[in-house]
């Protein structure tokens, strides 16, 4: 219906996700395709409250750790996991404390970084203890993270803030966090990699396109000196 996002694990089997309907693994040597069909409202971890009209499967990473296949659910408000290594993936979800859970990534220590689309927060999910950390980004109101990643080199998680034109690296040992400004108005942050040398590569688009200072979107690299 409407494939969004996808990852490869590290066997080459394509993970992704439908946004009008489930996740979804494909085998590119025999064009196999497996669906794994996402627990209902009532079946995840904290008892459906909060799940709206229409369950949006979004963002997708797998687990440099053990393999486990994480999404979000965007007007779900859920993050799940999928284990290939179970029969059925053993799908579980659980509920976060905010709104909006949209691109997350897994972390080279297993822990989940998920962006508050609807709350301007920053969350971390601990899949061993099932907690929750939940940090507010400056001007938190305006901020609308959409997508994060985390840079494989220092373990910053870098996360953009849609609504206000801003970059925003948090660094987890020192609980600190560092914003950069946008050179245009209305970059409105889709993607977050990473090159060699570590510096950030976004792309930006935003509709229609007139909405933007410069009428156009644009691919943007972010060079830091620390």
């Amino acid at each position: 219906a409407y494939p969004h996002t996808l990852e490869v694990d590290k066997k080459g089997i394509v993970w992704y996700t439908d946004a009008g309907a489930e996740v979804y693994a494909l085998d590119p040597a025999t064009n196999a395709v497996t669906q794994y069909d996402l627990p209902r409202a009532d079946q995840a971890v904290g008892g459906g409250r909060g799940e709206s009209r229409g369950r949006t499967p979004y963002g997708i990473s797998i687990s440099p750790t053990d393999g486990t296949v994480w999404y979000t659910k965007l007007n779900g408000n859920r993050i799940g996991r999928i284990d290939p290594s179970v029969e059925g993936g053993n799908v579980t979800e659980w509920e976060p404390p905010f709104r909006g859970p949209r691109r997350l990534h897994v972390a080279p220590n297993g822990m989940v970084w998920v962006p508050g689309f609807g709350s301007g927060v920053l969350g971390m999910f601990n899949p061993e203890t099932e907690e929750w950390t939940v940090h507010d980004l400056p001007d938190s109101m305006n901020q609308i993270p959409y997508a994060l990643n985390i840079n494989p080199k220092t373990g910053d998680v870098w996360i953009c803030g849609t609504g206000n034109d801003t970059m925003i690296r948090y660094t987890p040992e020192t609980d600190t966090m560092t914003e950069f400004r946008m050179p245009s108005r209305v970059t409105y942050t889709r993607e977050v990699e990473f090159d060699k040398d570590g510096s950030v590569w976004v792309c930006n688009s935003n509709y229609p396109v007139r909405h933007t200072e410069r009428g156009k979107g644009s691919v943007i690299k972010i060079e830091t000196t620390d």
